[in-house]
């Protein structure tokens, strides 16, 4: 396969990379925060693709700089293994330990991490398609649930929770040096910005059918579980149980390589002076 046929990969790679983790913790985040998540998303990725080409021409500064993108991966993969694994507890086996369900999905992303990264594309095209027509699904059969007096929580300008937008932004720092096909950074920027869009749609719905109950754990679990599809399909969450697995391992999956590749160039292979 030529890089020019990875693009579409790397864009559902991509959108896949943003929703990651934060539409499982989605409820952090304000409608306002929601709403400039794409532009925020635009000066991370500037500032990653500048230090990623300022690491290619200088090679001492590579050192400082993988080290900076390993810290971030690494963060990106632990906290989107815990938060799936809290998920699991918390949902389907709050009897188990959250440590024993976060070493399981640990060893499933090692497997995907020994893998070649064309698997990782292929992949991700597959399940993007599906994770989109889940999410359009749950959305227009959840019109119907919308409140439109929840409208006045849209004017919550509460910008002031960082903790959530850091765990949005310090893994999203990590993208651009997954993708080494210099002719798709494009691909990888409109595919994350794709992503952030699909963040704020979720925000939407969850805003407009939950309205003051938003702040609540899984809070677009909790809107898609009232919804229900004729007398097929009486509950949709089993669905979004899907979004949060693959989304989280996708994630994990990039992150533990980034992690991997930067121990790699930082210690072992030190004396070669390369960068990510």
């Amino acid at each position: 396969m030529t890089t020019k046929n990875y693009k579409p990969h790397i864009f559902a790679l991509s959108a896949l990379f943003t929703l990651g983790n934060t539409i499982i913790t989605l409820s952090g985040l304000s409608v306002c925060e929601a709403i400039l998540l794409p532009g925020v998303l635009i000066i991370t990725a500037l500032v990653s693709a500048g230090l990623k080409n300022v690491a290619h021409k200088n090679p001492r500064a590579a050192f400082l700089i993988n080290i900076m993108v390993g810290v971030a991966a690494l963060y990106g993969a632990v906290t989107s293994i815990l938060d799936y694994a809290l998920f699991l507890k918390e949902q389907q086996s709050p009897q188990i330990a959250v440590w024993p369900m976060a070493i399981i999905l640990a060893v499933v992303v090692v497997n995907f991490v020994a893998c070649k990264k064309s698997a990782v594309y292929k992949h991700s095209l597959f399940v993007f398609f599906v994770v989109v027509a889940i999410i359009a699904f749950c959305f227009v059969s959840g019109i119907k649930n919308f409140d439109l007096d929840n409208i006045e929580v849209f004017f919550n300008t509460n910008l002031s929770n960082t903790k959530a937008y850091l765990r949005f932004l310090i893994p999203m720092f990590v993208l651009p040096f997954f993708i080494s096909e210099e002719k798709c950074q494009k691909t990888a920027f409109l595919g994350a910005l794709s992503g952030a869009f699909i963040l704020f749609a979720v925000t939407f719905q969850t805003l407009l059918t939950l309205g003051e109950a938003f702040d609540t754990p899984f809070a677009y679990l909790k809107t898609v579980s009232i919804t229900s599809v004729g007398s097929l399909f009486t509950r949709l969450d089993g669905l979004v149980w899907f979004v949060f697995f693959v989304t989280s391992i996708t994630r994990g999956i990039i992150c533990t390589k980034i992690a991997v590749y930067s121990v790699k160039l930082s210690f072992v292979d030190i004396y070669k002076q390369k960068s990510l």
